[in-house]
């Protein structure tokens, strides 16, 4: 921790605001970072966390992305392993990137939260970003056997696998029964990759195997 004036900065080799564990609630973690800011550099950029009251930073009305289901996972998360991701608002404190995170945070009753504000952003870009952000975490995939390897190192040092937001099919189907030291069940995956000629022959076979209710991705390179 360094001192400057009235301000404290938090250097990068340290957490800038940690998980609560047991002799250190998730109350008491809130109180120690109130007030804090930092500052650290990634790639020659200066990115600057704030600390803000909850209630200062507002939704944006018409945000693409309905993740109503995914505010309780990611609560239990931010229990766990601490608000290790700021929130990122433009310059009138509107959310442009986080808004489970703003919600989840309202649920476990945070009156303060990290948030980044992207003064550089125009309007336009700000409205760019929170879809790129969005769809992008939607291009990768999991190699499952290192996610089995993974999952199973977690459940033999006693890790609570329900904070990691898989269902409990999803993680039987990866681990055989979750507790058990039974070999790890492997699932075959078939599928079919057809190269179309333009989008609106890549729209019509989407629609025609969507409607025979095969799981289907659109991609382009």
């Amino acid at each position: 921790m360094v001192t400057q004036g009235n301000r404290s900065c938090v250097s990068s080799a340290e957490p800038l605001w940690g998980a609560p564990n047991v002799e250190d609630t998730l109350y008491q973690s809130r109180r120690r970072i109130l007030g804090q800011w930092a500052a650290y550099h990634e790639g020659g950029a200066r990115l600057r966390v704030e600390m803000w009251k909850t209630g200062r930073v507002r939704p944006y009305e018409n945000n693409p992305r309905a993740n109503d289901s995914a505010v309780e996972a990611v609560a239990k998360s931010i229990e766990n392993y601490g608000f290790r991701q700021p929130i990122v608002v433009d310059k009138k404190g509107v959310i442009v990137v986080g808004h489970a995170r703003w919600k989840a945070a309202k649920r476990l009753g945070l009156t303060t939260i990290p948030v980044h504000v992207a003064r550089d952003l125009t309007p336009a870009q700000a409205r760019a970003y929170r879809i790129a952000d969005n769809k992008t975490a939607e291009l990768a995939d999991w190699d499952d056997r290192r996610l089995v390897a993974e999952l199973e190192a977690l459940r033999d040092a006693s890790e609570n696998l329900e904070a990691l937001a898989f269902t409990p099919k999803e993680l039987s189907t990866l681990l055989g029964t979750v507790g058990d030291n039974t070999s790890l069940q492997y699932t075959t995956k078939y599928e079919v990759i057809v190269e179309c000629a333009d989008e609106a022959q890549q729209r019509d076979v989407y629609e025609k195997m969507t409607k025979e209710n095969c799981r289907c991705r659109v991609l382009t390179y």
